[in-house]
């Protein structure tokens, strides 16, 4: 499968879902300063802490209208298929996070030093290495590379 990794400037992300994973991809997101909304029935406690734009209900194809970039992290088959017709209708990109078929995109682990982004990915296949080759990366990297960027 053929992949380009991209920086995307300004996306208009909706993130679907409450749960663990759902709060690991806002965390993400939050850290980088991404804004994005947020639909779910229900939150993990430790959202709370996030203080995100976020809305208690269930998803429905009218809130879906606004948004370029849509994350699944429900777990819902009901919702995929809704995410389905979506994509039917219109250009979006989606990323259901339990099923990497019906993805347009992964999530890279993601070093940020200012202008300076340094993205690591295993196309889905296992965020845990990502994870582990981006911490080895960050070892060697100087905090400081931003402001050399920046000069």
């Amino acid at each position: 499968m053929a992949t380009l990794p991209i920086l995307l400037k300004n996306p208009q992300i909706l993130l679907l879902g409450g749960g663990s994973v759902a709060y690991q991809k806002a965390k993400v997101l939050k850290e980088n300063q991404i804004s994005f909304t947020v639909i779910a029935l229900d939150y993990k406690p430790q959202f709370v802490d996030l203080q995100l734009d976020s809305l208690t209900k269930s998803v429905t194809a009218s809130d879906l209208a606004k948004y370029n970039i849509i994350i699944d992290a429900t777990g819902n088959d009901d919702v995929g298929l809704l995410l389905q017709d979506e994509k039917l209708r219109r250009f979006v990109l989606i990323n259901r996070v339990d099923q990497p078929d019906q993805s347009d995109f992964y999530f890279s682990s993601l070093l940020n030093y200012g202008s300076l982004k340094i993205a690591v990915s295993t196309d889905g296949a296992s965020p845990t290495i990502g994870q582990v080759v981006r911490d080895k990366i960050s070892s060697i990297i100087p905090d400081d590379i931003g402001d050399l960027v920046a000069e």
